[in-house]
């Protein structure tokens, strides 16, 4: 029975990761579509939101804190970067947090506590992995802190909202290409793999929504 279970909620991941890797692709490619790009988006995020649930359920159910603790940056990213808009539409130039934005950024912030801490004892066990764990630790509690300091602030940078909301998604997009490229490419340094696809994609995604807003600056 145990093991029933922990197959279906395994497929359901599957499933889900593969509905994120394409819907994510749909949205960035589909940008100058409004309509193709929200539904994308719609689609990305509650494949999201299952990725998480079901991680979450088979860390629990087979100890994996590592696996725990990325499941839960990735969807604090996927959170976030889905609540900027959603205060946008509230706010015209001062992000105003309710109590679960404060819920969301502590969260943020303690994930990447817990996985600094993991990185101490991999690294105490001279397991290079602690660079994983090192290295998204550090940008948890980074876009934590961050998020917590910018509240009942107000911007003088008008794009600030597509900035946090296409850079927070293509870190929750990066979360799913590097969940298909771990589970299907070995190597030795199967560490390299995590960090990999980070350092290719998002400076890409940070050229292209500087273009982005070049865009809109210039139609203004």
């Amino acid at each position: 029975m145990y093991a029933t279970i922990y197959t279906l909620v395994l497929i359901i991941h599957i499933i889900s990761g593969f509905a994120g890797l394409a819907s994510g692709t749909v949205a960035i490619s589909k940008t100058n579509s409004i309509k193709t790009h929200k539904i994308a988006g719609k689609v990305f995020f509650y494949a999201m939101l299952f990725i998480f649930i079901t991680s979450t359920l088979m860390c629990l159910m087979k100890t994996n804190h590592f696996l725990l603790l990325i499941g839960f940056f990735s969807f604090y990213l996927t959170c976030t970067g889905l609540r900027i808009l959603q205060l946008k539409s509230i706010t015209k130039n001062k992000l105003e947090p309710t109590f679960v934005d404060y819920v969301i950024s502590i969260t943020g912030i303690s994930v990447g506590i817990s996985i600094l801490i993991l990185a101490f004892f991999l690294f105490q066990s001279n397991n290079n992995f602690g660079v994983v764990c090192l290295f998204f630790g550090s940008i948890s509690i980074f876009l934590g802190v961050s998020d917590g300091r910018k509240f009942n602030k107000a911007f003088t940078n008008k794009f600030y909202w597509i900035n946090t909301h296409a850079m927070r998604m293509a870190g929750a997009y990066v979360a799913t290409v590097t969940a298909f490229i771990v589970v299907n490419v070995q190597i030795n340094q199967g560490w390299i793999l995590w960090i990999l696809p980070s350092l290719i994609i998002i400076p890409i995604a940070k050229k292209l929504v500087k273009n982005k807003v070049n865009q809109f600056q210039t139609k203004i």
